[in-house]
């Protein structure tokens, strides 16, 4: 659960007149968003420059540029840990009104107990501890919380390391405040920011379902945040049809659960099948470079348009 936020401050870099990156790779320094436990975000430039996780394989320093995003672990929590699992222990509790400080405590943790809740709803010896966790899992749940790890977690364009990382404090340098210190106990979490990046390409009617996939070489990550939008008609005169990127609905036909002639997407070859029709946005499930297709049995015939497409990401 997200309250409102208190404090935002935007340090976007300059707009670059060159071509831009992948999304998902690095482009140039781009600064930090720290979103703190009560809601406040500083956007900004993280000191020290790298960080050092202690893995199961050794040390490994990470540039704070290569970050993309850092979730801290429970385990490096434990006061705070101990607080949730007595919470839970308190929901069987006789005391109508610890019962009810309890159910509070957990659902402020939101994303932080969301996995001792999630055992508990399974595995607790108390039937009356199972029932309040499963009411409370279902709204944590219902609410698209992400659970915090176990390990601390950094995520980068070229991968993603668990472990320990080893510090309590670090600086965050605000544009309008200067240097701010932050515990890493009141961090929520940590995601680069920067201006969007947006690509241009353009599919026409030779990418059809289901041979016809388009590789854009836009290289997603997983867990980046997609924005595509598309526009355009393709006209088909063999059936005498046009289609927009949401398809056609005079054809009376569905494709995978989507009408005939809409545009679709997937990561890598292999890649799960997703709608995009004139507007998407999500997260990608997976890393590789973003293909697109149109859904209709169409290879061979004749056709004239094309849909524009700009794909960009959130980071």
């Amino acid at each position: 659960m997200r309250r409102s936020l208190l404090l935002l401050f935007l340090a976007i870099a300059a707009a670059q007149e060159e071509a831009p990156a992948p999304l998902g790779e690095a482009e140039g320094p781009r600064p930090h968003a720290v979103e703190l436990r009560g809601g406040t975000i500083l956007v900004g430039r993280l000191e020290p420059s790298a960080w050092k996780v202690k893995t199961a394989f050794g040390e490994l320093m990470v540039p704070v540029t290569e970050i993309r995003r850092v979730r801290f672990g429970r385990r490096a929590q434990p006061e705070r840990l101990a607080l949730v699992e007595a919470a839970i222990t308190d929901l069987a509790s006789g005391n109508a009104d610890r019962r009810d400080r309890a159910r509070a405590m957990i659902a402020e943790e939101g994303a932080f107990a969301l996995g001792s809740v999630r055992r508990a709803a399974k595995t607790a010896d108390d039937p009356e501890v199972r029932r309040i966790a499963s009411e409370l899992l279902e709204k944590l749940e219902a609410d698209e919380v992400e659970a915090f790890p176990d390990e601390d977690q950094i995520d980068t364009a070229r991968f993603s390391v668990t472990g320990d990382v080893e510090l309590t404090a670090f600086k965050v340098h605000v544009a309008e405040l200067g240097a701010l210190v932050v515990r890493r106990a009141d961090v929520a979490y940590i995601r680069s920011s920067g201006p969007s990046r947006t690509q241009k390409l353009s599919i026409d009617g030779s990418h059809v379902w289901p041979n016809g996939w388009l590789d854009t070489k836009i290289k997603v990550e997983k867990g980046a945040k997609l924005r595509i939008a598309a526009r355009g008609t393709i006209f088909f005169p063999n059936w005498g049809q046009a289609f927009t990127p949401d398809g056609n609905p005079n054809m009376g036909m569905i494709m995978a659960g989507m009408m005939t002639g809409t545009l679709a997407g997937r990561i890598g070859d292999k890649g799960q099948l997703f709608r995009i029709g004139t507007s998407y946005s999500g997260e990608a499930n997976a890393s590789g470079t973003l293909q697109l297709i149109i859904m209709m049995n169409a290879e061979g015939q004749p056709f004239e348009g094309q849909f524009e497409v700009v794909v960009g990401d959130d980071d």
